[in-house]
């Protein structure tokens, strides 16, 4: 080879090579500025990502004061609930001592009602017995009022005898 041919090659070599370079520098470049772009967007993500966590962190502030807040209430409500269960049973006792109570009453307005019957048939017979000494006492009347009648007229009959008597001895002594 001559070493024409061989500088033609170098240079179209060299002319190849610097094609070359200046496409991988342009890719370069364009890498360099997509680099840049995407730490710049990564940047601008970061700060973003920044400002989402500490709006999460002071939500999760919120939430943790929310958190203490509902503690405080499930603890008043837990206690609440045990005041509850304590009312409860004493509900549930107060409900057995009625229910014997309420058993007592029962006994008690049934033997009421024994009594009550008992008692409506003791008025009843006294109602008889008094109607009976009704009769009773309005016969001892008429017997009364006809004893009356018949002493007034044994009395008159009497009386009558008596003057006939008295004149007939008013009469005697004067004729004497």
């Amino acid at each position: 080879m001559n070493l024409l041919k061989r500088v033609e090659q170098l240079e179209n070599i060299s002319v190849d090579q610097g094609r070359q370079i200046e496409i991988i520098a342009g890719g370069l470049a364009k890498l360099t500025t997509v680099v840049h772009k995407g730490f710049a967007d990564i940047k601008k993500q970061q700060t973003e990502i920044r400002k989402d966590i500490a709006g999460l962190q002071r939500d999760m502030s919120g939430v943790k004061t929310d958190i203490s807040s509902l503690k405080l209430d499930v603890s008043g409500l837990k206690l609440d609930v045990s005041v509850l269960k304590i009312d409860v049973s004493e509900l549930k006792t107060d409900v057995s001592v009625l229910k014997i109570d309420v058993s007592e009453l029962k006994t008690d307005v049934s033997v009421l009602k024994a009594d009550v019957s008992e008692l409506k048939i003791d008025v009843s017979v006294l109602k008889a017995d008094v109607n009976g000494l009704k009769t009773d006492v309005a016969e001892i009347k008429q017997d009364l009022n006809n004893l009356r009648g018949e002493v007034n007229e044994r009395f008159d009959k009497m009386e009558r005898k008596f003057d006939d008597r008295f004149d007939l001895l008013v009469s005697l002594i004067k004729a004497k």
